[in-house]
């Protein structure tokens, strides 16, 4: 007799996934031809975290004891899991990616499950605090690559794909970063080095046409704290040369645990934002400004 194979609600589950990825496309192109692109999945990263959390939820359908055999049997219990999540006291930034992982699975919006608590700036926990990681790693051994990053502000993974000849001067003679591999959606940019742009130029230019990082960097390296270092000095690079903000217009006043640290232009905000491969401006407060004081922009 012969019997149906079953594919196990895993499998399901990394077939779903693995059907939405859209590696080596550009996001920020797909939404410009009017693709919805919430569906589709552009980075390896995002995949992964997606699928971890996936296998999360399903793992929680089995132990309830729900009889799960697809994907869609263990739909009318993602209220349930997101709620006892919320009763455990999950941070608002996992539980939106709890969220936005259900939304992958179902491809649907966000508005389809319950509502989760708001964000607030003060849970942010990332880079902010000495962790770990940081008591293995030695700064005097990566001099080089720190100022490197501080100089840049790269993420991880457009650091590690970084080729030496995507260094180019603009019009006004300044050294500048070409990113076209491994930016988050696939949207490329021009990042102008700040700081140690000696270093920067010595590191790329003996590359050539290979890696910056061919050994990519290290695992323990805070490289979002370093981003975030980098944005308030391109803030005050672009405040220093064209002042802060000209009207009440352009002013933008933080709120929360910020709101009597400074107050910032909003064209400044944009071109740092612009900078670090972000689309909104309050990306700037509320994931970067913590180095930046009122102090520093006088």
């Amino acid at each position: 007799m012969s019997h149906k194979s079953k594919v196990s609600l895993n499998e399901q589950l990394r077939q779903e996934f693995f059907s939405r990825l859209a590696i080596g496309r550009s996001r920020d192109l797909d939404k410009r031809n009017g693709l919805d692109t919430r569906r589709l999945i552009y980075s390896w990263g995002s995949y992964k975290t997606y699928f971890k959390v996936g296998k999360r939820y399903l793992a929680w359908c089995k132990r309830q004891g729900f009889r799960c055999r697809t994907l869609a049997d263990c739909r009318p219990y993602c209220d349930l899991w997101l709620q006892e999540n919320i009763q455990r006291g999950l941070s608002s930034y996992t539980l939106k990616l709890y969220v936005a992982t259900l939304s992958k699975i179902y491809n649907t919006s966000s508005d389809a499950f319950i509502k989760t608590p708001t964000r607030h700036r003060k849970d942010i926990t990332r880079s902010r605090k000495p962790a770990v990681r940081d008591k293995n790693f030695n700064p005097e051994l990566h001099q080089n690559t720190i100022n490197f990053l501080l100089s840049t502000g790269l993420r991880r993974n457009e650091a590690n794909s970084l080729r030496g000849d995507r260094l180019f001067t603009d019009a006004q003679g300044r050294y500048m970063v070409r990113i076209d591999s491994g930016s988050k959606g696939g949207r490329p940019r021009d990042v102008l080095i700040i700081g140690d742009v000696d270093n920067v130029v010595a590191m790329m230019k003996a590359a050539g046409d290979g890696k910056v990082f061919p050994n990519k960097l290290p695992t323990n390296l805070d490289v979002h704290n370093l981003r975030a270092r980098h944005a308030c000095l391109l803030y005050k690079y672009y405040h220093d040369k064209y002042g802060g903000p000209k009207d009440r217009k352009d002013k933008f006043f933080p709120r929360g645990e910020m709101a009597h640290k400074a107050v910032y232009s909003k064209k400044l905000m944009r071109l740092v934002s612009e900078q670090l491969g972000h689309s909104r401006i309050g990306i700037f407060s509320s994931s970067y400004a913590y180095y930046l004081t009122q102090e520093d922009l006088k």
